[in-house]
């Protein structure tokens, strides 16, 4: 049918403001949710059925019925509570025990890098870390060694053959050297336990981001709850596919703590500005 009038977030040009109308001077039609311009019917169809469109148009309605909810009452705010403690006794590796099993396995990997590179060092990194780590995290490893020219390509491999000489503890070895846009990395997941390990080469930056973000959770025991909560909510909505062009897991735990750092009185101090004080 013809688009002789508005059509939900899509209006025809003469009906937006002035100044959009001067940007997108050679289109029909205005987006509003995706606020862009398109050129004409068959663009505008185009768009409504795209995945960008979609996702736009939901996240306003998502808003639009949460600014209609009635105040949050105190026996909701229980409801939450409770809610909160379930699914982080459920679901996060610091309730269930496994941030040690996680431990040991980076041991027991040192153990057999030692034996052939003693110079090298596997750290623990990420929410592993950190203790924001879910159930069905992946573990991340960083290969800290002397950056000496030409042995950043040794080491990984060698670490391959290591890995692959020990199939009785470790499957489904991949790694991943030459991908566009990615640190090179390689995958392996330890047998016993089923989890993967994503081991990639020492990185000053994500090292730095999960310290801060450790240094938080050790202030107030609520940090982890919430950020380990937050994370499986993301998961279960598929928010956090950093690969789809969403967040990286991590900046989950930083929106967490920013919001904590803003409530009146603030739940967690800002440390950079403590530092810069002092």
């Amino acid at each position: 049918a013809a688009l002789t009038k508005s059509s939900g977030p899509v209006m025809r040009m003469e009906e937006v403001k002035c100044k959009v109308q001067m940007r997108y001077r050679n289109d029909e039609f205005y987006c509003t949710c995706c606020c862009m311009g398109l050129r004409n019917e068959p663009s505008v169809q185009s768009h409504c059925n795209s995945w960008k469109h979609k996702e736009n148009e939901e996240a306003i309605w998502i808003v639009s019925v949460l600014q209609t909810l009635p105040p949050i009452s105190v026996e909701s705010l229980h409801v939450i509570d409770e809610l909160v403690e379930g699914v982080y006794r459920d679901h996060a590796a610091a309730a269930t025990g496994q941030l040690e099993v996680r431990k040991e396995i980076v041991v027991e990997l040192q153990m057999i890098v030692q034996s052939v590179m003693p110079e090298v060092v596997i750290r623990l990194f990420g929410s592993s870390e950190t203790g924001f780590a879910l159930t069905t995290s992946d573990i991340n490893l960083f290969l800290d060694f002397p950056d000496i020219s030409g042995t950043r390509c040794k080491v990984m491999r060698t670490f391959l053959s290591l890995i692959r000489s020990k199939s009785e503890v470790y499957d489904s070895v991949e790694e991943d050297f030459f991908a566009l846009n990615k640190i090179p990395h390689i995958l392996l997941r330890h047998k016993k336990s089923g989890l993967l390990c994503d081991v990639r080469i020492m990185d000053s930056q994500p090292a730095s981001v999960a310290t801060l973000l450790n240094k938080y959770a050790s202030i107030d025991e609520r940090v982890v709850k919430l950020v380990t909560v937050f994370r499986y909510w993301a998961k279960l909505c598929q928010v956090d596919l950093q690969e789809n062009g969403h967040y990286p897991a991590h900046m989950f735990a930083i929106m967490v703590v920013h919001f904590l750092q803003q409530l009146q009185p603030p739940v967690l101090p800002v440390l950079h500005e403590l530092i810069e004080r002092d």
